[in-house]
């Protein structure tokens, strides 16, 4: 019987080979690629989750320190709710710089950088006399592009306020009833945060002994 009888299976030609090898080749190209893409984009999504994890945490220190501002007598020693549309100073019971448990004096500030023409929202700790201690420095929180940014508080008849202060005359300090924090971000263009403490100061002992 003949080797090359009709209908017998042949083997693959060289060039037939050679495109199989060139398919397989682009094919599996393609698909590393494909594999790359899919894990920078994994990559890229793990990394916005954890900055928005980031920006979620510092806004809940924001949120709790001014939740926990309270109300300080002048001459008391302790630093009294003072705020501008640049710049909010506070005593608080949720001070990230204080041990649990313990009051803090806390500044907030918006500053703007003109050479990378960017705004920062800033914290820092404070002494019982209203200044930074020596050893402390401005922590960052958030930063957006441009010159936007402004504290704003509500009183107690509901009426919008650039600034915040007492006449040096005054023995109470009262509070706002809600400080409003605008910011150039996206993702929080607005914070609003009602204080805990009553708006209005508690009464002093003199009023106290004509009850």
């Amino acid at each position: 019987m003949s080797r090359n009888a009709p209908g017998a299976e042949q083997g693959l030609t060289l060039l037939e080979v050679l495109v199989a090898l060139v398919i397989t080749s682009f094919v599996v190209t393609l698909l590393g690629q494909m594999l790359q893409q899919a894990m920078r984009i994994e990559q890229s999504l793990d990394a916005g989750r954890f900055e928005q994890g980031v920006l979620r945490l510092r806004a809940g220190m924001l949120r709790e320190a001014i939740r926990g501002a309270l109300p300080v007598r002048s001459g008391s020693g302790g630093q009294p709710f003072e705020g501008s549309a640049q710049m909010l100073r506070l005593q608080t019971s949720a001070s990230p710089f204080a041990s649990t448990g313990e009051f803090g004096a806390l500044e907030f500030g918006i500053r703007y950088d003109k050479a990378s023409d960017r705004s920062a929202l800033y914290v820092r700790p404070l002494d019982m006399d209203g200044k930074p201690p020596a050893d402390s420095s401005a922590v960052t929180l958030f930063d957006w592009p441009g010159r936007a940014g402004s504290f704003q508080y509500l009183d107690h008849l509901a009426q919008w306020h650039v600034e915040w202060s007492q006449a040096p005359a005054s023995e109470r300090r009262v509070l706002p009833t809600v400080v409003a924090v605008e910011t150039g971000m996206a993702e929080w263009p607005r914070l609003i945060v009602q204080i805990d403490a009553s708006a209005m100061p508690p009464p002093v002992l003199k009023e106290l002994e004509r009850l």
